[in-house]
């Protein structure tokens, strides 16, 4: 992505974003109510199997709670039904290249051999389906972590306070959307002041989205923001014209006299003199 940015000539519109390794976040916390957020975790982080770039994939939960949400989380993940898109029953589909589910069981695989603790899943099912996968407190510095999944793998962290999480959280190299799941306002006013996203939804997941929203990503994760009215911004130039009143052009030149105002402001009036090249 800098890359791309560095060549980019100065009149193409800089809203550059796609699958660039976004990151996603969760938080929880012991003060929210635990059901509510599994249900919301599962739906995040397995729908489209994963393939969203605003998926759930990082969950950090304060400590007292990780265990049991991670594990209960992976209980409602083994009831995911998976298979044919085309059947309204299935739950999880495939990944949209065989490559891709190879790529998926590489990584998780390395996140076991590492020291992650495996809940469920962990398998191929077929060359295009994988099983819907929890892990629980992998290494930071794997490349599951430090890349998007693009799958169906959902990892939970545990933390001692939500600076440690917001920290941990903040020091990847990408950023998009996050979420946190609190009944305390306060810490959900904390962790959207100091977490680097784009968008902090509070007791939903961060796959929320809304057609009237800003749509963007941060650092690695893309450049610009998204949604009609900012990108109609910025793939324009802003071009001003200021002109003194009509009674001072008394007496100038026929050719400048020429330009009335009445006239122009008839033709541009909708600009309301922000004249656009």
């Amino acid at each position: 992505m800098a890359k791309s940015l560095a060549v980019c000539p100065p009149s193409m519109p800089q809203v550059l974003s796609g699958r660039c390794k976004m990151r996603m976040c969760c938080f929880e916390t012991a003060a929210a109510d635990l059901e509510t957020m599994l249900l919301l975790m599962v739906k995040g982080g397995f729908y489209h199997a994963g393939q969203v770039c605003v998926s759930v994939q990082r969950v950090y939960a304060e400590a007292a709670i990780a265990e049991e949400l991670a594990q209960r989380m992976a209980t409602m993940a083994k009831t995911l039904k998976v298979g044919d898109p085309a059947d309204p029953e299935t739950e999880v589909g495939p990944l949209i290249r065989h490559q891709e589910t190879d790529r998926v069981a590489e990584w998780v695989d390395e996140a076991v051999a590492a020291g992650a603790k495996l809940l469920c899943g962990g398998n191929k099912i077929s060359a295009a389906l994988y099983a819907p996968t929890v892990l629980l407190n992998p290494p930071d510095d794997i490349i599951i972590i430090q890349n998007e999944v693009f799958g169906p793998v959902v990892c939970v962290y545990s933390y001692d306070t939500i600076e440690e999480a917001i920290s941990r959280a903040n020091a990847l190299p990408f950023s998009f959307q996050a979420s946190v799941m609190t009944r305390s306002i306060d810490k959900a006013l904390v962790a959207y002041k100091h977490l680097n996203a784009a968008a902090v939804m509070v007791n939903d997941h961060t796959a929320f989205r809304g057609d009237w929203m800003p749509f963007a990503g941060l650092k690695q994760s893309g450049y610009g923001v998204g949604r009609i009215p900012y990108t109609y911004d910025d793939m324009q130039v802003e071009k001003m014209l200021v002109m003194k009143s009509e009674s001072l052009w008394r007496g100038l030149a026929p050719s400048l006299q020429y330009l009335a105002l009445p006239d122009l402001f008839l033709r541009r009036s909708e600009s309301r003199l922000r004249w656009r090249a």
